[in-house]
């Protein structure tokens, strides 16, 4: 977006001309570049988290049984880093925001009536509606992921543990049938 952009956004919405050397439409242009860099940030962090996924599912299915729990360890690690990612981008983008926020409050005081001040809220409104949206849904689809997974990993695991203990059973009720068969032929 480029300030003649900006300019005219804010003409539509609210009646309001800005001249392009505006402090206030530096401060808006600086926040956009800032909020695309960090949503290609977010989007490659959620494609590389796709990718070690996708792998380690086609791997798990030619693993030996004892590998199950080394990937759903691998699994659980790359879930909290990319969570612990996504909180730690969270929590850097709402610091920005609050500065940005305040920066274009305080310039905007000196300059603009009444109306340009209840125009700016509106502005930052939207702008933080969009950051949330684009932080805490995929860090939602994220967990979900994860825990799912995690799920899954845990079914696995007690359906092969109930196997073994028929497996065991199963033998320990041959062996009793074969004794008893030795000692009556005896």
């Amino acid at each position: 977006m480029n300030r003649a952009d900006v300019i005219e956004r804010i003409a539509e919405r609210y009646g309001v001309t800005l001249p392009q050397s505006d402090p206030a439409i530096f401060v808006v242009d600086v926040y956009d570049q800032i909020l695309q860099e960090h949503t290609i940030q977010a989007q490659q962090s959620q494609l590389e988290f796709k990718e070690e996924l996708k792998k380690i599912l086609a791997n798990s299915e030619e693993s030996l049984p004892y590998l199950l729990e080394i990937r759903r360890q691998e699994i659980d690690n790359t879930a909290n880093r990319l969570q612990n990612a996504a909180e730690l981008l969270h929590i850097e983008q709402r610091q920005k925001s609050e500065i940005i926020y305040a920066e274009v409050s305080a310039k905007l005081e000196q300059k603009a009536t009444e109306f340009s001040n209840q125009a700016l809220r509106q502005l930052a409104v939207n702008i933080e509606h969009q950051i949330n949206q684009q932080l805490f849904e995929p860090t939602k689809q994220l967990n979900r992921l994860a825990k799912s997974i995690a799920e899954q990993q845990d079914k696995d695991l007690k359906r092969k543990q109930l196997d073994f203990a028929w497996t065991g059973f199963i033998g320990l009720l041959c062996g009793l049938i074969g004794g008893l068969v030795v000692i009556y032929v005896g």
